[in-house]
């Protein structure tokens, strides 16, 4: 039972830093490449 207990805690530990991960790498992808970028319209003939 104890080495149940020890695994858990290991997989929410390892759950909770891949979000954490996550979060720093998309904000840090957005900076370099923001997805507000549109393409401009085109003219109207």
């Amino acid at each position: 039972m104890k080495t149940f207990f020890n695994h858990s805690w290991r997989v929410v530990v390892a759950t909770i830093s891949l979000f954490f991960l996550w979060g720093i790498s998309m904000s840090i992808s957005e900076s370099i490449i923001p997805s507000g970028l549109k393409m401009p319209d085109a003219p109207v003939k």
